[in-house]
Parts: C-alpha cells; sequence; structure tokens
C-alpha cells in the first residue's frame, strides 16, 4: 500500500493515533438522533397535548366501566329488594286465601248459611311498585303480573255478590249464602294457586 492510499485510508487524531475513515452507518443513526430530537423539540406541544389527550380517554373509559360496575350493583339490589317485598305480600295474599278456604269448610260442617266476604285484599306493594317491574324477569313478570290482576279481579269473578256491606275495620265485605259456597271455594282456591305460582317464580 502506497503512503498516498495509506493517508485516504487514515487520519491523525489529535492524540497522534491514526483513526480509520468515518462509518456512514454511524453517520447515518446519528443524523436521525439529531433529526429525531428536532422534531420532538419542535413538536414536543403536540406531543404532550396527543399524550394527555390519551390519558384523559383512558380516565373516561375507566370512569364508564366503574360507572357500570356500580350502575349494575345498584340494580342488582333494587331488584332482591323488590322481590323479597312481592314476596312478604304475596305470602300475606296466600295466608288470606288459606283461612277462606278453612272458613269455607268450617261453614260446611257448620251449616252455616252465610258468610261474609273480604272484598278487598293487600295489593298496597304491587301498585306501588308496577313502574319497578321491569327489573324483574320475563317470567317473573308474566307470573306476578297475572297474580295480581286475579285478585284485584276477584270480587267480579265471585259474580255472586249480593250485598254490601262496611266492616266496623272500614274493609268492604260481601255476603255469600251457603249456595254459593262451592263456587267460592274454587275461586279461592285458584287464586291460592296462582299466588304460589308467582312466589315460586320469585324465587
Amino acid at each position: 500500500m502506497t503512503a498516498i492510499s495509506r493517508s485516504l485510508e487514515y487520519r491523525a487524531c489529535a492524540s497522534g493515533e491514526l483513526v480509520g475513515p468515518p462509518d456512514p452507518d454511524a453517520s447515518w443513526v446519528r443524523a436521525l438522533a439529531v433529526s429525531l430530537a428536532n422534531w420532538a423539540e419542535r413538536y414536543q406541544t403536540l406531543l404532550g397535548a396527543i399524550l394527555g389527550f390519551g390519558g384523559i380517554i383512558v380516565t373516561l373509559l375507566e370512569n364508564a366501566k366503574l360507572a357500570r360496575r356500580q350502575g349494575a350493583m345498584v340494580r342488582a339490589q333494587e331488584t332482591e329488594g323488590l322481590r323479597a317485598a312481592l314476596k312478604g305480600e304475596l305470602a300475606v295474599l296466600a295466608d288470606t286465601f288459606s283461612n277462606a278456604l278453612e272458613t269455607i269448610k268450617r261453614a260446611r260442617t257448620d251449616k252455616t248459611r252465610e258468610l261474609l266476604v273480604p272484598t278487598v285484599n293487600t295489593t298496597a306493594i304491587f301498585d306501588a311498585s308496577t313502574s319497578k317491574l321491569g327489573l324483574l324477569t320475563i317470567d317473573q313478570t308474566s307470573a306476578v303480573v297475572r297474580t295480581y290482576s286475579l285478585v284485584k279481579e276477584l270480587p267480579i269473578r265471585i259474580g255472586v255478590l249480593r250485598q254490601m256491606l262496611d266492616s266496623d275495620s272500614g274493609r268492604t265485605y260481601a255476603a255469600v249464602g251457603s249456595p254459593l259456597f262451592g263456587a267460592l271455594e274454587r275461586l279461592y282456591a285458584m287464586a291460592l294457586q296462582e299466588v304460589q305460582v308467582a312466589a315460586q317464580a320469585l324465587e
């Protein structure tokens, strides 16, 4: 190798050491790093805005997820409360109809000529909860509505009420004669069965 070629291949450093020619790959990497640094410095405001907006989006998504979870918990609590309240009222109705059936049986045995049948049944919880029935399943809603419809129509279904009397407690009763005890018993038995079906659907 001639002196001229060596002078092209090597150059002297300040320390006197010989260093090879510049590496073109290293020069490209340095140039890219400088370009990226300049770009980042130039658009740092935009980058900060993008990162900040991304953080806001993540926060909103997390808040929405938390709100849905809390909403589901509240809905579950309301549903459970509605089911418990309706089951309690249905239990009262079941006792009422069971007692009525027992009274009719005793009246037949004792040859009673007439019974006073209450025509007002407890439906206060159902009446106050109609707007919340959507919390129940379709089967539960169907069973509850069918049962309460029958309960409310029971005096009309009896269809044989001949005399209306006001009791001392303010409740209205109907006087039903012994020839109608059989029909009355069947109606109360049907109502009791519907109440039991609705209560079972709410389990």
